[in-house]
This record gives C-alpha cells, sequence and structure tokens, in this order.
C-alpha cells in the first residue's frame, strides 16, 4: 500500500543552474571537501559555461554536448540535495568523496560504485530533511523515528533482470541487524536500460505528471510482481526513488525530475512513509 509521494519538477535557467552550482562548491568548502576540477560535477559546470558562449554568439546546436549537458544536471540536483545534509557533510565525508568519481554518463561507467553511494547520501539526506535522525551505518543507512531505530538498504536496479536478486540481497542485508527495515530502490539505471534517456517536456508540472507515470509503470510491471514473492516480517515497507534530467525545448532550459514513493508493508510503516511523502524537494 501506498502512503508517500513527493514529487519536484524542476527547470532552471543556465545562469541560474551556475549559481547553485557555486552553492553547492560553498557548501563543500565549509566541510573542507574540494570538488576535484577533472570529476563528472566540475566538467558540467564547464560545458554549462560552453552553452552559455554558444547561445550568447549564436553558434550552432552541435557545438554542446547535449547527453552530458541534460546527465550533469541530474548529478548536480542531487548533489545540491546531498549537500544540504548536515549528516553527510560531517560523517559522511568519506562517502560523499567516493561520489565524485565515475563518468560523464551512467553508459560509459566500467563500475557503479560512485553512483551507488550517490544513491545513498541521496536517500540518506531526504531522510535527514524529512525529519528524522540519519546514520551513514550498515545496512547503509541507519534512522530513527519515534525513538525506535529503522534500517534502510539502498539499491540501484539496472534491468529487470536484476530486480528479484537486488532485492533479495537487500532483505539478507536488513536482516544482519535487528532492526525493522526498509528497502530503498533506484529506479533510474532501470529506466533508462543500456541508453541514456531523459524526459522531453513542455513544462515543470509535465515533468512531473511524466515521472509519476514512468515510476508507477516500473513499479505495477517490474517491482510489485517481485516484491510480492519475497516478503518478510522485518521489511515494513519500500522507498522507491526515480530522478530523471529533462530537456524542455520551448524554453531553451535544463530540468530535473525527482519522484519519490514511499510504500509500507506493515502499519508500524505507515506513518514514516506519509512523512517521507511530505517531504519537499525545494530549499
Amino acid at each position: 500500500m501506498s502512503a508517500g509521494n513527493t514529487n519536484s519538477g524542476y527547470a532552471q535557467t543556465l545562469e541560474a543552474i551556475l549559481s547553485e552550482f557555486q552553492l553547492i562548491k560553498l557548501r563543500l568548502d565549509a566541510a573542507g571537501v574540494e570538488l576535484p576540477p577533472s570529476c563528472r560535477f566540475s566538467l558540467f559546470e564547464r560545458e554549462i559555461h560552453n552553452v552559455i558562449i554558444v547561445r550568447d554568439k549564436n553558434l550552432p546546436p552541435s557545438d554542446v554536448n547535449w547527453p552530458v549537458l541534460i546527465e550533469g544536471f541530474r548529478d548536480t540536483a542531487e548533489l545540491k540535495v546531498i549537500t544540504s545534509s548536515t549528516q553527510v557533510l560531517t560523517a559522511g565525508i568519506p562517502i560523499l568523496r567516493q561520489i565524485f568519481s565515475g563518468t560523464r554518463l551512467p553508459s560509459e561507467d566500467a563500475n557503479s560504485i560512485a553512483r551507488d553511494k550517490q544513491f545513498e547520501l541521496y536517500l540518506a539526506s531526504v531522510l535527514e530533511r524529512t525529519g528524522f535522525g540519519v546514520a551513514l551505518e550498515e545496512p547503509d543507512i541507519r534512522f530513527t523515528y519515534n525513538s525506535e531505530v529503522y534500517s534502510l538498504a539502498a539499491k540501484r536496479i539496472r534491468s529487470p533482470q536484476q530486480i528479484r536478486k537486488r532485492y533479495r540481497e537487500a532483505i539478507r542485508q536488513i536482516k544482519r541487524y535487528p532492526h525493522p527495515g526498509f528497502i530503498g530502490i533506484s529506479l533510474d539505471p532501470l529506466v533508462r536500460g543500456i541508453g541514456d534517456m531523459n524526459i522531453i517536456a513542455g513544462s515543470p508540472d509535465a515533468m512531473d505528471d511524466a515521472g509519476n507515470t514512468i515510476l508507477t509503470k516500473f513499479l505495477q510491471n517490474d517491482l510489485g510482481p517481485q516484491v510480492a514473492h519475497h516478503k518478510d516480517d522485518q521489511i515494513i515497507g519500500l522507498i522507491a526513488s526515480l530522478v530523471m534530467p529533462s530537456l524542455l525545448p520551448k524554453r531553451i532550459g535544463l530540468g530535473s525530475v525527482s519522484v519519490l514513493r514511499a510504500i509500507y508493508f506493515q502499519t508500524q510503516g505507515m506513518d514514516i512513509c506519509k512523512m517521507i511523502g511530505s517531504n519537499t524537494f525545494d530549499e
């Protein structure tokens, strides 16, 4: 049963994106963390500067690396949430440094460690912003609600064939500890398949609609049937996340749509799921 859903269609001008990127770097600097100049986030910042030059000089659109630009904005939208977390910018710095690796596009990654860790920190930051006490501890995240500790195992699923395996891995992770648990699932790589997919929409509202439609489809057709076959009393809920880059051609703008759906399997998880569903991605 679904108890909470939050989503945000988010579009920005190129200049506003650069301003937000500066905010991210200020947060990192304050925590003593340097953003490597060769990392994918820094490459995105340089690509934004390039696009502004292309726009202002009326150069051909072919001079823009659109896949890198769109994916970079999606990554930066997540990094903005991640760097809003006190827990990440203190106890989570070793993990934070790991996410600076990885290539510009998910389809180019030789391994997925950087983006796996990015999803863990993103979920932890969302939980902290929702009001839970959060610790970056095994299985991946622990959080506190009404003085009770809950475990969360975070998994990114890359293909329909992986769903059963990754879900069972998450159950085994949680059962190593005595706490009731949630499984956090990122559907981003599953939706993308082997390519680098993005949403093309006319407005932030249309982005929201597209994101919710995609998430609902995958929950019903791919994830739901597998979850039904692997129930466990210690698993009290599921948090499904979809963060997709978006292109708004009419506005010549970039966007990112974030959809988070919390589903409880047992009544113990109902209030937690409702709280997650009331969360906002705005700062």
